[in-house]
């Protein structure tokens, strides 16, 4: 009997500590930077993000996505900026966008997903690799995003 209650306790703890294993995405390294050239516009949008289950953030932090190495011009697909024209009036907060290389650390600017998005369409635009600039804090006003719907809809038309 006892070395059946062993074996449960022991079967119950096996179980119970893989659901503490945090699972690392596969286009993370190992200081959990984004690695450009493993990553999807889709899963890089849900990096952007700043998860709203953490506690408010003080007011003096600027949240970063490091990212190592650039994607290719054709990432973007037309499909994603699809998907990326309904994000650009979001409001959430969203991280800026640091490359490995860059040395300039953002230290107050607090973008939001819809001004990080409109990087990623003006990218898919000029034909840019992505990211295209060394720290990158986007920062619009309405008059570009009525030039990108404008744009799309032609866009979409062709």
């Amino acid at each position: 009997m006892k070395a059946m209650v062993c074996i449960l306790i022991t079967v119950i703890v096996q179980l119970t500590s893989f659901g503490q294993i945090e699972e690392s995405a596969n286009y993370l390294d190992s200081n959990k930077w984004v690695l450009m050239d493993k990553i999807t516009v889709r899963q890089f949008i849900n990096e952007l993000k700043i998860p709203t289950d953490k506690p408010d953030y003080p007011q003096n932090i600027v949240y970063i996505l490091h990212t190592v190495g650039q994607q290719d011009t054709n990432w973007i697909s037309e499909d994603d900026i699809e998907y990326l024209m309904t994000l650009i009036d979001s409001k959430q907060e969203a991280k800026c966008i640091m490359r490995d290389i860059s040395s300039y650390k953002p230290l107050e600017e607090k973008p939001i997903l819809g001004d990080q998005v409109i990087l990623l369409i003006y990218a898919y635009r000029k034909k840019l690799k992505f990211p295209y600039g060394l720290t990158m804090c986007g920062e619009f006003v309405g008059s570009d995003r009525t030039e990108l719907r404008e744009w799309w809809e032609n866009e979409k038309k062709k």
